[in-house]
């Protein structure tokens, strides 16, 4: 059995904002100069830390969100980070084959509508080679950010593994 829990499974080209990220992500040494300020911000009282990730952070339960802010402004921690999503983007730029996993008649994906990583056009796609694919409305990709993300995620993979054989 094979589940994809809102799979980035190739480019999303179709979005402006993803072509923007592809193309800095691209530029290595900006990635050093990033890891560098999340450095020098991570260093800050945390008042201002706070302040500085309040969009990241906003959807986020209070704990998370306060790892987030005290423990995730380090120099390394964000290198890796950004180095990871551009090997992502290098190794994922060419489409996606499902007809794969819809040989084998074993594999469910779940999708989001909102979701940036695994858009609705690859979930279409997939559905369209024969995969059994399923949007669930209102998770965001960072789904355990927030315990009733998590949740809903987690009833929903509990409910494929009951039901498949």
């Amino acid at each position: 059995r094979f589940f994809g829990l809102m799979p980035f499974l190739q480019a999303n080209n179709d979005s402006a904002e993803y072509r923007r990220l592809g193309f800095v992500l691209q530029l290595w040494p900006l990635i050093y100069v990033m890891g560098l300020l999340a450095a020098i911000l991570g260093q800050l009282p945390s008042f201002f830390r706070r302040w500085a990730l309040a969009g990241h952070t906003k959807n986020m339960d209070a704990p998370i969100a306060e790892f987030t802010v005290s423990s995730m402004l380090s120099f390394s921690t964000v290198c890796n980070y950004l180095f990871l999503g551009r090997t992502e983007f290098k190794l994922l730029a060419n489409p996606f084959d499902t007809r794969r996993m819809a040989t084998s008649n074993r594999a469910a994906l779940m999708f989001t509508s909102s979701d940036f990583w695994a858009p609705v056009s690859v979930m279409e796609q997939a559905r369209a080679d024969g995969v059994q694919c399923e949007l669930l409305e209102g998770i965001p990709h960072a789904m355990g950010v927030k315990a009733s993300s998590a949740r809903e995620v987690a009833e929903w993979l509990c409910g494929k593994l009951r039901t498949r054989k």
